[in-house]
């Protein structure tokens, strides 16, 4: 008998079933994943208490899931006026990562939490906070999707069962300034396809550094590798966003309204499948149901040594 199984088992029926060898592997497997979400969640709990585990003056990188309705104020209409703010990254591939709807927006490190409280929330976040890290790490994963169609601005590709999600890694490195030598936080991400694990094979992927665990997940969209060399006094939101969504002269956003007739496939590129709810109108039995629009924002904040990122 498997220890532990009597907590989701009667005993007479986890007996039964060891007789037989039925159900019980399945029956304690999905135990065993409840518990581990549940220790999980305690140990992630324990982390939010710790002070200093999200210490601010740490030089380190802090990253901040922020879920926002979006409406009354839009996403556009805020981070729309901080958008011709430059960012320490390759213009090419700012362009491409716009074309991918994914846009990153430079915003000064002291008036982050005001922009931020413009917004209403659409759910609970998550933060985190490293020192270094070496390794490519994911930060955000869209919904698990069946089936989707998903394109980078360049091309697009049917990609079967998955979730697009974003990996990135960061560490401290000098920069030759205006001032001399400086200290630098440089900041890489890329986008991911997560195959679900029961169809997961190794495969090339082509982004240099991605250890082999990571490249078991699914292709990354290595022609979206983005690095952003950080000096500290910036915070960086990365917002999704269709390629032609016009920031510039954003206004209230359209009512949804239910399409009758058959779907038909729908391409929406990485950021649109990673960070975007494009809300719903649902009709069942004379009842409508409203999901209202709403996204994820990824905030990075970068705090060097010496820098004075809150």
């Amino acid at each position: 008998m498997i220890p532990g199984c009597r907590a989701s088992l009667t005993r007479a029926a986890l007996v039964g079933a060891c007789a037989v060898g039925v159900a019980v592997s399945s029956g304690c497997e999905r135990w065993r994943e409840r518990r581990e979400q549940r220790r999980l969640e305690r140990e992630r709990a324990e982390q939010l208490a710790d002070k200093s585990f999200l210490d601010a003056a740490q030089p380190g990188v802090r990253i901040e899931l922020v879920p926002v309705r979006d409406a009354s104020p839009t996403v556009a209409s805020v981070l729309g006026a901080y958008e011709t703010r430059p960012v320490p990254a390759d213009p090419a591939l700012l362009y491409k990562w716009r074309l991918a709807g994914l846009r990153v927006i430079s915003v000064p490190a002291d008036a982050v939490d005001g922009v931020l409280d413009a917004f209403e929330s659409a759910g609970v976040g998550d933060e985190r906070q490293w020192t270094e890290v070496p390794n490519w790490s994911p930060i955000v994963a869209g919904p698990w999707e069946e089936d989707e169609v998903v394109g980078t601005g360049e091309r697009a590709a049917r990609v079967g069962p998955g979730r697009t999600r974003l990996l990135a890694r960061a560490w401290f490195e000098p920069w030759i300034g205006d001032g001399g030598i400086e200290t630098t936080m440089r900041l890489e991400f890329v986008p991911q396809r997560e195959r679900p694990r029961s169809t997961r094979t190794l495969s090339a992927i082509g982004a240099p550094g991605v250890s082999a665990g990571e490249a078991e997940a699914g292709p990354v969209f290595a022609e979206l590798a983005l690095t952003v060399r950080a000096r500290g006094d910036d915070a960086y939101i990365i917002a999704g966003a269709s390629a032609d969504e016009d920031w510039t002269d954003a206004g209230e956003p359209e009512p949804i309204e239910a399409a009758p007739g058959p779907e038909t496939p729908t391409v929406r590129v990485v950021g649109e499948s990673m960070l975007i709810d494009p809300g719903d109108v649902v009709e069942e039995e004379g009842t409508v149901r409203v999901r209202e629009p709403a996204r994820v924002l990824v905030v990075v904040r970068p705090r060097v040594p010496g820098g004075e990122t809150p």
